[in-house]
């Protein structure tokens, strides 16, 4: 767990890898508020290091395309979601979207 909080969490959310130096994150329903981004976290166990975006990109929108440095190639990312409100004062409890290589 990344997150726990009161916000609700996406009733569906997916993440590929299937573009080149690109995660792709998914989601869809839960109460949409106005003013919540996406809080995305990526886990490289290997190395025991993490890569987190905390306004990813507005709930609403739903979907977020994390564009990754050349050095990211190759590696395997866990992958995490949950959200926010933009004024930080509260979030979701984070969803385990699975395990991805990034191309």
């Amino acid at each position: 767990m990344v997150s726990f909080g009161t916000l609700s969490q996406a009733e569906t959310a997916s993440v590929t890898a299937e573009k080149p130096l690109t995660i792709t994150v998914k989601w869809a329903g839960g109460d949409v508020g106005n003013m919540q981004k996406a809080m995305i976290l990526l886990y490289d166990i290997a190395a025991g290091a993490a890569l987190i975006d905390t306004s990813a990109a507005w709930r609403q929108n739903k979907i977020f395309e994390w564009i990754l440095p050349a050095q990211f190639e190759s590696k395997k990312y866990h992958v995490y979601l949950a959200f926010v409100d933009s004024d930080m004062s509260n979030q979701s409890t984070s969803q385990y979207l699975g395990e991805v290589t990034v191309l």
